[in-house]
C-alpha cells in the first residue's frame, strides 16, 4: 500500500517494549467545565500503571485514521479511498450512516457536565431543541 493511506491497526501488547515514565498533567482541564469525563481513567491511576501509552506521528492521524480508517465517521467525502468517495449515493444516502455512527459515539462518551445541562434547560426549556457542539479541527 501506499504509505499515504496507512493507518494503525489494534495495538500490539508487547512486554520487552515497555517503559516506565511519569508526565506532569497541567491546565484547567476545559473539558470538565463543559463535560463529564468520557470515562473514569485517572492519570496515574494504578489499575493503569501495566497499560502501555501509545503515540502516533501524525502522518498516523492524517491522513491515516483521519481518511483511510473504515471505522471512522466522516464529515465529508473528500478523499481518495473508493469506500468514501461513494460517487453513486447521493448526499443524504452518504451522510446517513455517518450521521448514525457519530451520533452512537457521541452518546457514548460525551455528555454535559450537570451545570451546562442546568443551563440549557434554562436557556432551552422546549425539549425540542438541543444544545449543539462545534469541535474545531485543532481541538480533536
Amino acid at each position: 500500500d501506499d504509505w499515504s493511506k496507512i493507518f494503525p491497526g489494534r495495538p500490539v501488547k508487547n512486554i520487552e517494549k515497555y517503559r516506565s515514565e511519569e508526565f506532569q498533567v497541567k491546565g484547567t482541564g476545559v473539558w470538565l467545565h463543559y463535560f463529564q469525563p468520557p470515562t473514569d481513567f485517572v492519570p496515574g491511576d494504578e489499575s493503569c500503571k501495566d497499560k502501555p501509552l501509545l503515540s502516533f506521528d501524525f502522518d498516523y492521524i492524517v491522513p491515516g485514521i483521519h481518511q483511510y480508517a473504515p471505522w471512522t465517521p466522516r464529515a465529508w467525502r473528500h478523499t481518495d479511498a473508493p469506500y468514501i468517495l461513494r460517487e453513486d449515493l447521493s448526499w443524504d444516502d452518504w451522510f446517513a450512516p455517518q450521521r448514525k455512527h457519530a451520533a452512537e459515539i457521541v452518546e457514548r462518551y460525551i455528555r454535559f457536565n450537570p451545570m451546562m445541562e442546568r443551563r440549557a434547560k434554562c436557556s432551552l426549556p422546549n425539549p425540542e431543541f438541543s444544545l449543539g457542539m462545534h469541535i474545531r479541527h485543532g481541538d480533536k
